[in-house]
């Protein structure tokens, strides 16, 4: 059997997913997952998982060296043990570097790499409070109990 696309996948999950459900609980996609995974050699299923493991550990990794950096922020504390956090990589530039070799410059190009995103992801979560709040005023307005109803009443239109 040929393996599912994302877009088929996406398919598949749209016509199945409820309206409203707890957020981190796909209990309701069981029927999709059994699908997509039907379609996938078992070797390959091997594999996507180690890599999935792999990739795993490497972010936590990455999220630790992060934690030191905040440490570092919020109260002058370095690692107690180095060889510890050691080998415990940043993204600087577009690159991983470890804590071991970090130097003052790949600091100050992840400072400015993580002002960048913050500033963005700022930004974009604004726009999607104010997008909220703006489709919020149009239910209003209208009257209209869901987007859905807006829709519907917007295409009659």
């Amino acid at each position: 059997m040929d393996e599912y696309t994302t877009a088929e996948t996406a398919e598949l999950l749209a016509n199945v997913r409820p309206d409203r459900y707890t957020a981190g609980d796909i209990s309701w996609a069981d029927e999709v997952i059994d699908l997509v995974a039907d379609s996938i050699d078992a070797q390959e299923a091997k594999q996507r998982t180690a890599e999935q493991i792999v990739r795993g550990v490497e972010q936590a990794a990455t999220r630790r060296a992060n934690t030191v950096m905040r440490a570092a922020a919020l109260h002058g504390a370095l690692p107690l043990d180095w060889m510890d956090s050691a080998s415990w990589p940043m993204s600087v530039g577009g690159h991983r570097v470890c804590l071991r070799a970090l130097t003052a410059d790949d600091l100050r190009q992840f400072a400015a790499d993580e002002g960048t995103a913050a500033s963005k992801d700022y930004a974009a979560r604004l726009d999607a409070v104010k997008g909220a709040r703006a489709l919020a005023a149009l239910l209003d307005d209208h009257r209209c109990p869901t987007v859905l109803d807006l829709g519907r009443l917007q295409a009659a239109s």
